[in-house]
């Protein structure tokens, strides 16, 4: 039987694991990309004139000082329509996994690799990764684990920890399960 560990059931195997945070990620989707995105994906066409009309013709002012601004138009951000929101945000981040990136997290070569990979996709996307946010968690059952290569992510050194919360979960660097 194999381990559930998969590969990672000899004491001196490490794999490295990056949790990025996106800084004000639904925020920062442009409206043209994903509707071009989204008309690539053959959706039917009411859908995507509905999912058109949310994105469109939206406009926003600030209220500063007891001064306004103009009422320029809104052109990114996903719009806060329920669930459609997520739904639209998902659907961009898939143009993720359909460019030249593959994430395979493998050694600490190609971990910074890749990790240069997604932040180049993300600023070509307009989206920003928080490094400061952004966790590297390795994954390595040795009493004395093999010291991590560096990881930049937005301009920004990624904290290596060997346990953190992700999204609600307790992740320890031996999958114990132990931290509360």
């Amino acid at each position: 039987a194999k381990s559930r560990k998969g590969s990672l059931s000899r004491k001196t195997d490490s794999q490295p694991v990056l949790l990025a945070d996106m800084s004000k990620a639904s925020g920062r989707v442009d409206h043209a990309d994903l509707l071009q995105h989204l008309a690539s994906l053959c959706l039917c066409p009411g859908l995507l004139t509905w999912f058109h009309s949310c994105t469109t013709g939206r406009t926003q002012r600030v209220i500063a000082n007891g001064m306004y601004s103009s009422w320029p138009e809104v052109t990114s951000g996903v719009p806060e329509v329920g669930v459609v929101s997520s739904y639209l945000f998902l659907l961009h981040m898939s143009t993720l996994r359909e460019s030249s990136l593959r994430i395979h997290w493998t050694l600490a070569m190609p971990t910074t690799l890749e990790a240069k990979k997604l932040d180049l996709w993300m600023t070509e996307n307009n989206m920003l990764l928080n490094g400061k946010k952004s966790v590297k968690l390795r994954i390595c059952f040795s009493k004395n684990p093999p010291q991590p290569a560096p990881l930049i992510l937005g301009g920004q050194a990624v904290p290596v920890l060997t346990c953190t919360k992700y999204l609600g979960f307790h992740l320890d660097n031996q999958l114990s399960g132990n931290q509360h």
